[in-house]
């Protein structure tokens, strides 16, 4: 049975500098005007089966590293992504502190935010990190086994920017455009991913064979695939809804939000995920 934990990371400050008159580092000629939008972030339901154990927190720019879980038979990955990453030095990752998974990042350009979702039954068995200019990173077999993200960073507000996991002739790689990742793979087969092409989707998407109790334990969805346009308030997100209350039962699905850039508030970042069981 998979146990599950969530938690969130925010990074604040962006709104004001735009305010000032201040334009953000790394747009590629476009200033962004306005204000930035608020990320709608949508929170897991509260009602779950047995075999959660959830929690959740908020980490502002300039504070230490948020705790997750202890390292051990556990495992941790990044389900939401958001915010303006236009400077190669914005990032959020998942660490390990040496004895604890932790949450972090830094924020040249502000309002940059993830959340981090830890199963707590299964170890790790691989991990990666994917760097422009480097070649495919092969993070070993798929079969029986799932790779997600740990963390994203760099200028993700321009197209086709991305980190990303695929499979490849029965193997999960590691590869992206212009951005950096990494990941880390646990032993537990995955369900078919719902990708978002390039455009992203407002509406959430349900992914199939991911609706909770089931006879194998709790279902766990994340990303895998984080692409721009990040800018100013765009997000893309994979989190749990509840839909029923006897008995408890909820799905798993993924959305991104629009950024807010005027006079283009139309653009979005995109991305995919998949689940396990």
């Amino acid at each position: 049975m998979i146990r599950i934990q969530k938690i969130s990371l925010l990074f604040i400050g962006w709104a004001s500098a735009l305010g000032a008159g201040c334009s953000a580092e790394g747009l590629e000629g476009e200033e962004p005007i306005g204000e930035t939008q608020q990320l709608v972030i949508h929170s897991p339901a509260n009602n779950l089966p047995q075999g959660f154990a959830e929690y959740g927190s908020q980490w502002a720019n300039g504070q230490p590293a948020l705790d997750l879980v202890s390292i051990g038979n556990s495992a941790c990955f990044i389900n939401l992504v958001g915010g303006a990453f236009t400077s190669t030095s914005d990032k959020v990752q998942i660490i390990n502190n040496g004895s604890k998974w932790q949450l972090t990042g830094t924020s040249v350009s502000g309002n940059v935010q993830a959340r981090a979702f830890c199963v707590t039954d299964v170890a790790p068995d691989r991990a990666g990190t994917w760097q422009p200019g480097q070649g495919i990173v092969d993070l070993g077999v798929a079969n029986g086994r799932t790779c997600f993200l740990t963390g994203v960073w760099g200028n993700l507000s321009g197209v086709g920017k991305e980190v990303r996991i695929k499979m490849v002739n029965g193997r999960w790689q590691l590869d992206g455009n212009g951005v950096s990742g990494s990941a880390t793979c646990i032993p537990r087969a995955s369900f078919s991913p719902i990708d978002l092409g390039i455009s992203g989707s407002t509406s959430s998407l349900a992914f199939a064979n991911a609706i909770n109790p089931s006879s194998s334990g709790p279902t766990m969805c994340s990303l895998t695939r984080v692409s721009g346009l990040f800018r100013t308030g765009g997000s893309i997100q994979v989190y749990n809804l509840h839909t029923q209350n006897t008995p408890p039962r909820y799905t798993w699905r993924i959305i991104t939000t629009l950024n807010n850039i005027f006079p283009f508030p139309i653009d979005s970042p995109t991305g995919s995920g998949r689940c396990v069981q």
